[in-house]
């Protein structure tokens, strides 16, 4: 049996609910969206996504995963919401220089926002609610001028409140 796919032409591609055993998503390098939120998947996203280097939107969210991405520098879209994710964010999150959505609400996350989110000039939306956040919110995200939404609400940030 032959499976012949045009990704070129491929809509977003949601498992939502079902059950996917053993899946080897990694052979797809032209794929631009994938929504897997809502499994039961555990793991590395680093190892998982690691040759997906088209990958534009990607949403995780409600899973078990842990790691960092790296070589989706196309990443306009992130949701890794619900992940029980730990440790702090990661300052390597600037190579994701075409990124517009970081959204990581509700996850372990904790310490400061990173100086380096300023390199990230596309960013519209960081949405970062529900963790353990603290420090001060940084007066580099100033430099994000596409910013239209900062959630950060149930965090541990202290300081004065910056008007961008």
């Amino acid at each position: 049996m032959a499976l012949r796919v045009a990704l070129g032409r491929a809509k977003p591609w949601g498992l939502g609910y079902q059950l996917v055993l053993k899946c080897k998503l990694g052979f797809l390098g032209a794929l631009k969206n994938l929504s897997l939120p809502f499994n039961n998947f555990i793991g590395s996203l680093r190892e998982s996504l690691s040759k997906m280097v088209s990958l534009e939107t990607l949403d995780v969210s409600s899973n078990n995963l842990s790691g960092v991405l790296s070589n989706c520098s196309m990443l306009e879209s992130l949701d890794l919401s619900f992940n029980y994710l730990t440790g702090t964010i990661p300052s390597r999150l600037e190579s994701l220089s075409q990124l517009r959505d970081l959204i990581a609400w509700l996850n372990q996350l904790y310490g400061e926002i990173p100086q380096e989110l300023m390199y990230l000039r596309r960013l519209e939306n960081l949405i970062l609610d529900f963790n353990d956040l603290n420090g001060s919110i940084p007066a580099s995200l100033s430099n994000c001028t596409n910013l239209n939404w900062i959630s950060l609400s149930n965090n541990q940030f202290s300081g004065q409140i910056l008007l961008f």
